[in-house]
């Protein structure tokens, strides 16, 4: 039997917390004879409220009460403590819920050379596909734009506008589509990981509070010589922003610009 980790953060968003834990047991039950799903949550809210552990389908095995310590900040410590125990691994926010055939869909895909499974992730208010996020590796260039446009606010308004039509076009796009394919990075809302890409990378640490976190895991998979794969059958559906939403764009952007210069001190120097 196949097992599945997912390692999800929660912060102030225990409503939807408990939408995706239940599509999380719809999916499992599909699957039952032939995948065991658990879950571990890192809670960075500032005030704890009890969670529902009674689901049929997956066991909740840690509940990490933390201060707020950022995204990677909540997952990577379950990550570094669980991880090496499973086929495979996923981080994920919470305000997503996984399509019922997601498991069983898996369960089918051929998984040798590959770190990162990259599924479709549809955010249906504004009508996109956030994968592929990347499909190539960037270069220096990229992060002088980048540090260009976390640095203006107007600028970075503008930038984000066209990255939700761009995502659209490719949407749209895929509907024709719907093939796998290589790429660089996957969406950081639903990241899946391989037992091959955990072996390789089982002590974590990621320096920065939010952000980033695609280029990062892309570039250990790069290190580990695996592949990054798109696979479109795999599918959650996205309600985005619930926790970044409540923060200031320009704190927003000082996240984004300080994580940007950070991975290129790290991966592109």
């Amino acid at each position: 039997m196949k097992k599945i980790l997912l390692i999800c953060v929660n912060y102030n968003s225990y409503d939807v917390l408990q939408t995706f834990l239940q599509s999380v047991d719809n999916a499992a039950q599909k699957v039952k004879e032939e995948m065991k799903a658990d879950v571990a949550i890192a809670d960075n809210s500032p005030e704890k409220q009890p969670i529902n552990n009674t689901y049929r389908n997956l066991s909740i095995i840690d509940i990490h009460k933390n201060d707020n310590v950022g995204y990677l900040g909540g997952a990577l410590p379950l990550y570094n403590q669980w991880a090496q125990n499973y086929d495979f691994v996923s981080i994920s926010n919470v305000d997503l819920r996984l399509k019922e055939d997601f498991f069983a869909n898996l369960i089918d895909i051929d998984i040798t050379d590959i770190g990162w499974l990259a599924p479709s992730i549809l955010t249906q208010k504004n009508n996109t596909n956030e994968n592929p996020f990347m499909t190539h590796r960037p270069q220096k260039r990229n992060f002088v734009i980048w540090n260009i446009i976390y640095s203006n606010t107007l600028i970075h308004n503008v930038y984000k506008w066209l990255s939700v039509k761009n995502h659209q076009w490719l949407a749209h796009k895929q509907k024709k589509t719907m093939e796998q394919e290589q790429i660089y990075a996957g969406h950081g809302s639903l990241m899946l990981f391989t037992s091959a890409f955990v072996k390789q990378n089982q002590h974590l640490h990621y320096p920065n509070f939010m952000y980033g976190e695609e280029i990062y895991f892309a570039e250990l998979v790069r290190q580990s010589r695996l592949e990054v794969v798109y696979h479109p059958q795999l599918t959650a559906y996205n309600i985005g922003g619930v926790s970044t939403l409540k923060v200031s764009h320009s704190i927003r952007s000082q996240w984004s610009k300080k994580s940007v210069q950070t991975l290129e001190k790290m991966f592109f120097i």
